[in-house]
Parts: structure tokens; sequence; C-alpha cells
């Protein structure tokens, strides 16, 4: 029943108390510094709930490839903590008036975000299977048997 439980609401779980809760935190003033603990403990509680309960067992078992996926796992966040933290530094050398509304509430900001941040990512992912150069670091995902 617990399996079942969690299967369900697995990713609803994530995405809902996890953006709300940083949407809450962000809002109320909290530190910036909770966010990481906030992500850290869900990547934390996804780690747990892998081993507690596999999509597939046979995923849990090393094939001698546990130190090729962590060092991919940490060069790709690795790539997308760096390229997220840019996006500031590189807005500020912009001269344009800002379009963003900010007269909206905050979660309807984080909606906005997400939608393009989606739209980012889908056509970046896109590009590197058609683009050679791009292709050859994103190979390296494909290459994976197991995650």
């Amino acid at each position: 029943m617990l399996e079942v439980f969690v299967r369900l609401l697995y990713l609803p779980m994530f995405l809902i108390v996890g953006n709300g809760l940083a949407i809450f935190m962000v809002g109320s003033g909290y530190a910036s510094a909770w966010l990481l603990v906030l992500v850290l403990g869900f990547v934390l509680l996804a780690f747990l709930f892998e081993q507690a309960f596999p999509y597939d067992p046979v995923f849990n078992k090393s094939r001698g490839d546990r130190a090729r996926d962590f060092c991919h796992a940490l060069v790709n966040e690795s790539f997308n903590v760096i390229g997220i933290m840019s996006i500031p530094f590189a807005a500020s050398f912009i001269v344009l008036p800002s379009i963003w509304p900010t007269s909206i509430p905050l979660w309807q900001q984080v909606l906005i975000a997400v939608i393009i941040a989606d739209v980012g990512i889908t056509l970046s992912h896109f590009a590197s299977h058609r683009i050679d150069v791009l292709w050859r670091f994103h190979a390296v995902h494909h290459s994976v048997k197991r995650m």
C-alpha cells in the first residue's frame, strides 16, 4: 500500500510541495541558504524513495557504472547551476527596460518562469540531438544503461 502511495504521489509531491515551499520561503523573506537546504532535502528524499521503491529493482544493482554516473551527474548539475546563476549576471549587461511582470503575485511569476525555462530546456535538448558538437556532450546521457 505504501509503495502504491509513493508511486502515485512522488512526482506531484515534489512539484507541488517542493515548489510551494520554495515560493513560500522566497515570499516570506527567508535567506537564500534555506532554499539550498530545501533542494538538498528533496534530493535526499528522492534517493531514499528510489532505494525503497525503485521503478525497476535492477536499477539499484551496480554494473560498475556508478563512478561514471556520479561524474556525469556532477558535471551536468554543475553546469545547470552555473547557467542559472549566470542569468542575473548576464541580465545586468542588458540596457533594455525590464518587461518582467513584477506586479503580479509571486506564484504567477514562478509559473511564467517555469514555462519559459521548460521551453528553453526543451529547445536545448532538441539542439543537443541535432547539432554535432552538442551531441558529443549529450551522447554520454544516452550511453548510460542504468541510472
